[in-house]
């Protein structure tokens, strides 16, 4: 068994050939390379696949377990490294489903529209992609897509989900 911390990289086989990883790149490539919010076995049944052993305290370092223990997700800094807005609001919709199971738009983007814009405005490269408030929904949006596939309503009025394996766990 290969024993390694962050910093360290270990030999993974996988389908695709051997390759150098660090755990962070393991969970990153492996793990959640699908779905933001995987099951917790996933990581599990990965690291047997690519013959990898993962730590708690790595597990605690990039992952964060969601509420119920059996759903997990990456920390939202190793998914948008250096855009602190992007990862404010993909941690306020993990909240948000962690508390209510689904995001309903209107209230969601009443609540973080301000902050979120704020924010990019002191973040080069959004700011320069944000040009209007419809632009920033439109970023919010899509970072809601990337964790809840299910969608239902209209643009706007719109109720955002896990999917219905996932929605249970919770």
């Amino acid at each position: 068994m290969i024993r390694h911390t962050f910093f360290q990289t270990c030999l993974l086989d996988s389908d695709e050939g051997n390759s150098n990883l660090s755990v962070k790149d393991f969970l990153i490539q492996r793990v959640f390379d699908q779905q933001s919010i995987v099951h917790i076995e996933r990581i599990g049944f990965m690291m047997n696949k690519c013959k990898i052993k993962v730590n708690d305290e790595d597990m605690n370092k990039f992952c964060k377990v969601l509420k119920g223990g059996k759903l997990i997700t990456l920390k939202s800094f190793l998914v948008y490294p250096n855009m602190l807005p992007m990862s404010y609001i993909r941690d306020k919709t993990i909240s948000r489903l962690e508390l209510t199971k689904s995001i309903e738009e209107t209230s969601f983007m009443e609540e973080v529209l301000e902050e979120f814009c704020r924010l990019a405005s002191e973040n080069s490269e959004l700011s320069r992609k944000i040009k209007s408030e419809l632009a920033a929904k439109k970023l919010i949006r899509d970072v809601i897509r990337s964790i809840c596939p299910n969608k239902s309503g209209r643009v706007g009025k719109s109720i955002w989900k896990l999917s219905e394996a996932f929605e249970s766990l919770l």
